[in-house]
Formats: structure tokens, sequence, C-alpha cells
């Protein structure tokens, strides 16, 4: 492939589908643990039929070593 070819591909705005494929999880900054606690508001959005949630960052906890403020999020 040419590096100009390349260059235009890089460009190209990522599909929905692709976008879908940047799935992250939280962990645990200093144990890696997924058992991330996050404190949070959780309100119904009628339009979606789902809960949609309000995070509140400075309320992170990790329930295997009890660190605070210690998350990291890394593609799944």
């Amino acid at each position: 492939m040419s590096s100009s070819l390349e260059v235009a591909v890089a460009l190209v705005e990522p599909t929905e589908d692709e976008e879908q494929d940047r799935s992250e999880k939280p962990v645990c900054a200093n144990c890696r643990s997924t058992e991330i606690t996050f404190d949070a508001t959780a309100y119904w959005d009628a339009k979606e039929q789902q809960f949609e949630y309000d995070i509140f960052g400075d309320k992170v906890l990790c329930a295997n070593c009890h660190g605070k403020q210690c998350v990291d999020w890394i593609p799944v």
C-alpha cells in the first residue's frame, strides 16, 4: 500500500459498527480488578426504553483492594 493511500485510509471516519467495536471496561488502576463501584443517579429514558446513569466521578471504589479514585478504562 502506498503511503498516500495509507493517509487517505486513516482519514476515513469510522463506521457505526466500528464505533461499537471500541468497547471498554473499568478496571482498578492498583490491582486490575473489575470489581469497581461507582456512585450514580439513574433515570428512565422513555425514548430509548432503558436506564441512563449520571456517574459521580469522585465516588469510585475498588471492591477488591478498597482503592479510591483508581479506575482505568481498558479495551474489552
